[in-house]
């Protein structure tokens, strides 16, 4: 992804679009290795115009996205903030709302049609509660799949918290149970090849 994440702008994928919706700088804004900082535009903008900038954005992406849309049995839509789809500082309520209704009306087409139809986003762990929980799933039906991508990156509390700097909450394995007691997919995010980490953390 380009430095800029956090204004608008989309990825093409196959069947689908990965789409970055406008928004503040993630809150947590402390990892070693992200520099999802956040635009002065953007924090400077009231309440009430960041729903209308993220609802705009999100409409345009989801329009955008049927012109990508060449295989009727599968559909993704992956859409994302600077950090955290949760986070209501970074993602308006009324934004996320709009974006997961309209999200069901679009995936359920190919659901009907007897194909896949996924939903994905990306969040810190804190913003999870139930009440999000149980709104996601019930605003994009039982029919869509759905992943929550969350940053685990290290097996090694060492490189995890003293060198990436994730800070994992402690409840951690409480945040998990909450999505799967909706049905919701959950998809740790680790680390790879990277310098500082061998096979085995």
């Amino acid at each position: 992804f380009p430095v800029t994440i956090f204004k608008a702008g989309r990825v093409k994928v196959a069947n689908g679009i990965i789409g970055i919706i406008p928004s503040t700088r993630c809150s947590y804004d402390k990892c070693s290795m992200c520099d999802y900082g956040g635009t002065p535009e953007i924090e400077k903008l009231a309440h009430e115009g960041l729903v209308d900038l993220q609802i705009s954005s999100a409409d345009q992406l989801m329009a955008e996205e049927e012109q990508y849309d060449n295989n009727r049995f599968k559909k993704m839509r992956n859409f994302n903030t600077a950090g955290s789809f949760y986070d209501d500082k970074e993602l308006t309520p009324e934004a996320r709302k709009h974006i997961l209704r309209k999200s069901r009306e679009s995936l359920e087409k190919a659901v009907e049609k007897g194909g896949l139809a996924l939903f994905a986003t990306e969040t810190r762990l804190e913003y999870i509660n139930e009440q999000q929980m149980k709104e996601t799933r019930e605003l994009l039906g039982e029919k869509v799949v759905v992943e929550l991508g969350w940053g685990y990156e290290s097996a090694s509390p060492l490189v995890r918290e003293a060198i990436i700097n994730k800070g994992l909450p402690g409840n951690a394995k409480e945040k998990v149970d909450l999505m799967r007691k909706y049905n919701l997919g959950t998809s740790p995010h680790v680390f790879v090849g990277a310098p500082m980490l061998t096979d085995l953390s």
